[in-house]
């Protein structure tokens, strides 16, 4: 897809003491977290230490009604347009509510 992407070592269940973040100061980064709880819970505190660095953050939006743990993988499996939901992200900010997830 042409896009440049990571991965913080160990995923949502690691603290993120244990990823160094600092290549991404500067830069603007779209966090893509999974759906379901452990992917809300990660991006919501992944965000603000993202700002804290100087780093511009969205989040994507999960498109209604996808399954638990539907992530980045399963939308280019499934040919939806990613280059739409990542211009559609929304900005990141410091007070991250937690994003529902469906549960289905």
């Amino acid at each position: 897809l042409g896009i440049v992407a990571t991965t913080a070592m160990g995923g949502a269940a690691t603290a993120l003491a244990k990823t160094d973040w600092s290549p991404l100061a500067g830069k603007t980064v779209i966090v893509w977290p999974d759906n379901d709880e452990a992917g809300a819970r990660y991006a919501n505190a992944v965000i603000p230490k993202l700002l804290g660095i100087g780093t511009r953050v969205r989040r994507i939006s999960i498109p209604e009604n996808k399954p638990q743990k539907w992530d980045a993988a399963d939308a280019v499996a499934e040919g939806i347009d990613v280059q739409s939901l990542l211009a559609n992200a929304l900005p990141g900010t410091n007070h991250q509510s937690r994003q529902p997830f469906d549960v289905t």
